[in-house]
């Protein structure tokens, strides 16, 4: 069963064909049979009955007219007529009696047969002395010793007559017999040929709904398949794992299916990844700004004295070197957001590319389709004009009919002169009905080829309405895939951004850093740098800034692409 259900559509239809096929030629072979055995019981019949009742028959015939010859030789009296009587009929029938049942003996003949036969060719054989007697008493015109001896001849003819008779009624019996066998051979070959013609029949459409089911079933459930997957559930795979074209087209939706949670997996684990930096971010940019603003303050302390500026130069020392750890994180996150990423457009360019090819392929479907309906939509209306045409005719028929009407009761009138034109009338009259007959039967035929027309037409729409809503369906998730790889490269280029405005962040920070030791090292002369430091204190709160609106965008685009996402099912 695994085997049938790998085999190619066209090789299934196919063994289809191939089946009712043989189915025909067996039912076939058993009908030439029946009629061969049915023709050999007629001719066995023929060669062996209805024959050998011919031939016994013709016999008998000929007994009587030589016993008709001898009586008619004793009568006669001229020489040259008895001669006549003697060849012509007595020897001529008694040569064709001998040819008869020598072709009689060599016939199948059973044992009754046999016997009826033996004892009519003895009691033959006593006739044919006897009846030589009666010859040789007419020849030498002893009239009265020659009717003597026919008289005494007359029981031995009965005799023959009466197994000729047995001898028939036997082959007539036997052929009644051959009869009734050929007609109980013949219903059973019947019930064979019908139980035969069943069971074929029966085999047929089992294979037939087999190959039908094996080929809608597995369609039906990849419709559904496809379905789902342009609502968004990726849950699901196709279990159909024949070897056929169905087969192939379900490992295709199976592996754009995977590779679609392969990406969502991606594109989760990305999204995820890039909102937990942009929250690292977001927390270092406020810890930097609040730095930044002690570190103003404490420049302005400067002046109050010498150990709140140390102070405030130690804390200002941690703060920047947490920071500076703090971006290097945000910039090795940023990163691996930007390699997942590119893997994310890779994987879903190579999905909207699958799709597009199935809205090419259902657009196909779809062509051919409208194709079709407009077809049967030609057909119809080409039905339609024969219909009118039709009617026209039965129209002009009726017309002539009554024409022909008016001039048979015109030609009456007329008389005698008016039976020429009366004749042609009435043909006139009969081609119309003819004409109008046809002309029914033409419009009938065009009905049903309309009715058949309707119908193919519904049939179509309804493919086309089903084409359509898998059209819709293949499109919105090419539309679905559109927007992944958009709003994925769209983040791609902001998380870039973000790259490079992280390393610009932690080439600040390190420049924070050793502006701090500096301070740290030459602190009693903080008064002489003290606008120096202010100056990169608010290049360092405007960093901070431009880092803080940076890591709520990534937040936003992270939000986004997860509301995108979350329509899929994995």
């Amino acid at each position: 069963m695994r085997k049938f259900y790998d085999l190619k559509i066209v090789k299934k239809l196919t063994l289809l064909v191939l089946i009712l096929l043989m189915a025909m030629g067996i039912v076939w072979f058993l009908g030439d049979r029946n009629v061969n055995r049915a023709n050999e019981s007629l001719n066995e019949m023929y060669n062996e009955n209805l024959i050998p009742i011919g031939d016994v028959i013709t016999v008998q015939s000929n007994l009587h007219t030589i016993e008709g010859g001898v009586f008619e030789l004793i009568l006669q009296t001229d020489p040259e007529k008895k001669e006549e009587i003697l060849s012509t009929r007595i020897k001529k029938m008694s040569e064709e009696n001998n040819q008869l049942l020598k072709e009689l003996s060599t016939t199948h003949l059973d044992r009754e047969e046999k016997q009826i036969y033996d004892r009519f060719m003895e009691n033959l054989q006593r006739f044919r002395e006897e009846r030589n007697r009666v010859i040789e008493l007419a020849l030498k015109n002893k009239q009265e010793e020659a009717y003597t001896a026919y008289e005494k001849i007359k029981p031995r003819m009965e005799i023959l007559a009466s197994d000729i008779q047995k001898f028939s009624d036997l082959n007539e019996q036997y052929a009644i017999d051959a009869e009734r066998q050929a007609q109980k051979r013949a219903i059973v070959s019947n019930r064979v040929m019908m139980i035969s013609l069943g069971i074929a029949l029966l085999f047929s459409a089992i294979l037939s709904y087999f190959i039908i089911t094996s080929i809608t079933k597995p369609l039906k459930e990849l419709n559904s398949l496809t379905l789902k997957v342009s609502e968004g559930d990726l849950t699901e795979i196709s279990n159909i794992h024949t070897k056929d074209e169905v087969g192939q087209l379900a490992g295709a939706i199976n592996q754009m299916i995977t590779d679609l949670r392969r990406i969502m997996g991606n594109i989760s684990g990305t999204t995820q990844e890039l909102t937990a930096a942009s929250e690292e971010l977001s927390a270092s940019a406020d810890q930097s700004s609040t730095a930044t603003t002690q570190i103003a303050t404490a420049i302005q302390e400067v002046a109050n004295g010498m150990e709140n500026q140390m102070v405030s130069t130690s804390e200002t020392a941690k703060a920047t070197e947490e920071n500076s750890k703090g971006i290097q994180r945000m910039a090795e996150a940023a990163h691996a957001v930007v390699q997942a990423s590119n893997e994310t457009v890779k994987q879903a360019e190579k999905g909207n590319e699958v799709i597009q090819q199935a809205v090419h392929q259902m657009g196909t479907i779809d062509t051919t389709v409208q194709q079709s309906i407009k077809t049967i939509q030609l057909l119809e209306q080409s039905s339609k004009e024969i219909n009118n045409i039709v009617t026209m005719i039965l129209n002009i028929a009726d017309q002539t009919n009554l024409l022909a009407l008016n001039a048979s009761i015109e030609a009456a009138r007329a008389g005698e002169h008016g039976k020429g034109f009366a004749v042609v009338a009435e043909e006139i009259r009969k081609l119309a009905e003819q004409t109008s007959q046809s002309s029914n039967k033409v419009s009938q035929l065009v009905q049903g080829i309309q009715t058949s027309s309707a119908t193919s037409v519904e049939a179509m729409n309804q493919i086309n309405v089903e084409v359509t809503k898998g059209l819709k369906a293949v499109k919105l998730s090419g539309d679905y895939f559109q927007q992944i790889v958009e709003a994925t490269e769209k983040g791609e280029a902001q998380i870039q951004e973000i790259s490079a405005t992280t390393e610009q962040m932690f080439a600040s920070s390190e420049e924070v850093s050793a502006s701090v030791d500096s301070i740290e090292e030459i602190s009693r002369q903080t008064n002489d740098h003290t606008q120096s430091i202010a100056a990169s204190s608010e290049e360092q709160l405007a960093t901070m800034q431009e880092i803080s609106a940076a890591a709520e965008s990534l937040t936003k685009m992270a939000e986004e692409l997860q509301k995108v996402t979350s329509i899929f099912k994995v």
